[in-house]
């Protein structure tokens, strides 16, 4: 078409479209923006319920203003004070079920379904829940569901797939690991014990069946073995002794092992150790897989449990040497803060710089006694 006859129609469909663009690029942020907060109050593990802010509610309308897993947030977010076994909020089945509208095949909406339960313990039809990922928690959630069922060989398998893929090392090794605050001497967990604590708990709290039975999924290497010790000690079970003293069974090295593999079964013997009471021992593995762990984070946590371990041992020289061993000069790093807090309840201060005045010998300056 000849300039003059055609741009008028062209122009007029740019406009159109790029109204039409920037109507929805709003409505899209809008919708991510308040599904934000909904992510944060669902991270939020401090307990506190407060109101959200005027106007953030899921999306209305049409499928096209929102996401599935945005939907699926504002479910989890209905139902967060829901207790286990009961079912949920007729709001939060209309937005799975709109979830389901926006993207039927989307694993993470068929793994919100599988987790609902209706008349009671009886769950969502089968169909509704296949094609989920597969993950940690939706393995955990198969195993959950086919015990519920009844068929134990059949959850036996699922929760060792589980755990076989929770104990793999993490690839970010940006956090420290999981922080425990045991009664008896507070301290930092092994790497992985995040991931494999909830599936064992949840394994190990369930009716139908018992540690024999359910400890043929815990898989090789001490940490698994250690963390399952550890959840059956907290629940008072006598079995405790048997994960303790199969977690000491575990070999501490192999050539196949790379260092940081090393490393974590050493922490893990040193854990087993200490469970036992052997905190001499445990403080000589932690030591020993310090020299070795290529991970910083990691290697200074492990300096505030030999510090945790001098406690016990009534050593404060090597206290006092493990604490500060575990801090860098980042005030927001997460193992620093810990020592930091340690070493202001036991009324530490940090040495200060001499002062040299000429002709005078050198003093340190007056205050607090340091302890």
């Amino acid at each position: 078409l000849p300039l003059w006859l055609g741009w008028t129609p062209v122009a007029a469909l740019a406009v159109v479209m790029t109204a039409a663009g920037l109507f929805a690029a709003w409505t899209w942020a809008s919708d991510d923006y308040q599904a934000g907060i909904i992510f944060e109050r669902l991270a939020d593990e401090s307990g506190k319920r407060e109101p959200l802010p005027e106007g953030v509610e899921p999306a209305g309308g049409s499928w096209w203003r929102t996401n599935a897993e945005n939907l699926v947030a504002w479910a989890a977010f209905n139902d967060l004070d829901r207790t286990a076994g009961s079912d949920p909020s007729e709001e939060s089945r209309a937005l799975l079920e709109r979830a389901s509208e926006v993207s039927p095949l989307d694993p993470t909406v068929r793994h919100a379904h599988s987790l609902q339960t209706r008349e009671g313990e009886k769950a969502v039809p089968l169909a509704r829940v296949l094609g989920q990922s597969r993950d940690v928690l939706t393995l955990a959630a198969a195993g959950r569901r086919l015990l519920t069922e009844g068929k134990q060989a059949e959850a036996l398998e699922a929760y060792r797939d589980a755990l076989a893929m929770a104990a793999q090392p993490a690839s970010n090794h940006t956090a420290a690991p999981l922080f425990l605050d045991d009664p008896e001497t507070a301290r930092y967990g092994l790497p992985g014990e995040d991931r494999l604590r909830p599936i064992v708990r949840e394994m190990a709290e369930s009716k139908a069946w018992t540690y024999r039975e359910w400890s043929r999924a815990i898989p090789n290497g001490a940490v698994a073995k250690v963390t399952t010790a550890r959840v059956l000690r907290e629940r008072g079970d006598p079995s405790a002794q048997s994960a303790i003293d199969a977690a000491l069974a575990e070999p501490e090295s192999s050539e196949s092992l790379s260092g940081t593999e090393t490393a974590n079964r050493l922490a893990a013997s040193a854990e087993a150790l200490a469970l036992r009471g052997n905190w001499a021992e445990a403080r000589e593995r932690y030591r020993q897989a310090i020299a070795i762990t290529p991970i910083d984070i990691v290697r200074r946590a492990w300096w505030l449990n030999v510090a945790a371990f001098s406690l016990r041992l009534n050593e404060e020289t090597e206290r006092q040497k493990g604490l500060e061993a575990a801090k860098n000069p980042d005030p927001n790093d997460d193992v620093t803060q810990r020592v930091v807090e340690i070493q202001k309840k036991m009324g530490y201060v940090a040495p200060r710089t001499t002062a040299r005045v000429a002709g005078a010998r050198e003093v340190n300056p007056p205050g607090p006694a340091r302890k």
